[in-house]
């Protein structure tokens, strides 16, 4: 009666601990599910046990509580490599096995336990166990050659540890990074989300690349045509500019531009720049092609293009077509300036001489307009886009104070006084803007001197709220309208007026 009462605990301990795996698979919990699961195969034969005894078969009996020793163990020892393994070093320090070396070693362990178990509780020959074991392994080595073959190159790579689950690696053709690496292959989830299941022995065969070994920097190129009237410098100059606008671009080592081939069509240049994302290397490029473009055109610099257009056209046509093109261009600019309070005083005479000298220029989203301490330079008009107003802190912090949006204006210190640049212009979107030299303003002060004071006005405004973020402490000794005066006495210096 003992015996059978202690087969119903047994039983009853194997349905609890069953019950309890079920509830919480879809939890962390879950993650014991496999010591649990041998625990409750644990319970079950320990339950057979008396079952087997009281029916007379002892030697059945025996057997059964061999295994659930056995059994009993690797629930221990499974445990403890969860401890290990799964809490501690991967949840706690961040630090991930591989699975295959995980799987590995519990299969070396399970494999002791059962020898260590078995030698001091039966009377078994573990030579003559081993020998068959051996002569079973080779048969099925045989039938398993390829799976056997990913086992064992996954154990090599683990060996000589090419990479770690994270790193970013490249081989025919492939580019990804490493998600995971079981028994039979390594899982590769590419730049465009595809997760690939590439066999061990692939790799372990094939030339690999570590894109994060020994560090994450590595060089990047890429190969752009410019036409043969532009000089190299003007090009590498263009082309730098660029790349030092861009916040995946790293500064050292520094970023180079060579000219690599003269084709039929163009001056072939070659740009390598460094940079530590490689997920996003093929973003990288392509929107330092995208900026290439707006900054050519900028500058005046063609990229050609293999193409021969044949046009049927009359000398005295093609010409009233450009009228009409530069006509329809002045009175949108002519439009877009009479709106600008600084220049709403001027007349309409005025106002056409500024339309017909205004260059309009376009920038990418991305693209720093100008930048904080440079030269003096030209003011500009925001004629559609946004743009964002920084400034650099005294450690090291760039800060956003302001966005800009159609209509409004900056650069206007820089080109009115020959002041440096106090804050850095960056297109947020892609933008147009209206760009005025110092040249063309000094025509319109020498006809209109009251448009300085307008501006000086505007001027001091604009300072005063940059003051406010760059520092709260410094004492104001002077009126508003004194620093107004002042202001207005350097922008007629520095006219000559």
């Amino acid at each position: 009666m003992e015996g059978y009462l202690q087969a119903v605990i047994y039983f009853g301990l194997a349905i609890i601990l069953g019950g309890y795996i079920g509830l919480s698979r879809h939890s962390k919990k879950g993650l014991l599910k496999i010591p649990f699961g041998l625990l409750v195969f644990f319970f079950l034969l320990m339950g057979l046990v008396p079952i087997f005894k009281y029916a007379h078969i002892e030697e059945t009996s025996s057997s059964l509580r061999v295994a659930a020793s056995i059994v009993l163990w690797m629930a221990i020892a499974r445990i403890a490599v969860y401890l290990v393994v799964d809490y501690i070093l991967r949840q706690k320090r961040g630090v991930l096995i591989p699975t295959i070396t995980r799987d590995f070693g519990l299969a070396i362990i399970y494999f002791i336990i059962a020898m260590i178990v078995i030698k001091h509780r039966t009377n078994v020959n573990l030579g003559a166990l081993l020998t068959t074991s051996a002569i079973l392994t080779a048969v099925i080595g045989f039938a398993m050659q390829d799976t056997l073959g990913n086992l064992f190159s996954g154990l090599a790579l683990q060996m000589e540890h090419p990479y770690q689950i994270g790193d970013w690696i490249g081989f025919e053709g492939i580019v990804g990074k490493v998600e995971g690496i079981t028994w039979k292959s390594t899982k590769i989830l590419t730049r465009t989300e595809e997760l690939i299941f590439v066999p061990n022995n692939t790799i372990a065969k094939s030339t690999l690349t570590n894109f994060s070994r020994p560090t994450p920097r590595h060089i990047v190129h890429i190969e752009v045509g410019i036409s043969y009237n532009e000089p190299p410098h003007k090009a590498r100059q263009a082309i730098l500019e660029v790349l030092a606008d861009h916040p995946n671009v790293l500064h050292r080592p520094e970023p180079s531009v060579r000219v690599v081939k003269y084709n039929d069509f163009s001056v072939d240049y070659k740009i390598f720049f460094a940079t530590e994302d490689v997920e996003a290397e093929e973003k990288t490029k392509a929107e330092i092609l995208n900026n290439l473009w707006y900054k050519f055109r900028r500058k005046g610099i063609k990229i050609p293009y293999p193409i021969r257009d044949l046009y049927h056209f009359s000398p005295g046509a093609m010409k009233e077509e450009e009228k009409k093109r530069l006509l329809l261009q002045e009175e949108e600019i002519l439009k877009d300036l009479g709106r600008i309070e600084i220049f709403g005083s001027l007349s309409n005479e005025a106002l056409k001489q500024l339309a017909e000298k205004t260059k309009v220029l376009h920038f990418a989203g991305g693209e720093k307009i100008v930048r904080q301490n440079d030269k003096p330079g030209p003011m500009y008009i925001l004629k559609n886009g946004l743009c964002s107003v920084t400034i650099l802190r005294g450690d090291g912090i760039e800060t956003e104070i302001a966005t800009l949006c159609e209509g409004q204006f900056f650069g206007e210190m820089s080109v009115l006084t020959g002041a440096p640049r106090t804050a850095s212009i960056k297109a947020i979107s892609d933008a147009s803007c209206y760009e005025i030299e110092k040249e063309l303003l000094s025509d319109i002060f020498k006809t209109y001197p009251d448009t300085m004071e307008k501006i000086a006005h505007c001027l001091m405004q604009r300072k005063e709220e940059l003051n406010l973020h760059i520092s709260t402490t410094s004492a104001q000794t002077q009126s508003k309208k004194d620093n107004e005066n002042q202001l207005l006495a350097k922008i007629k210096t520095f006219f000559g007026l």
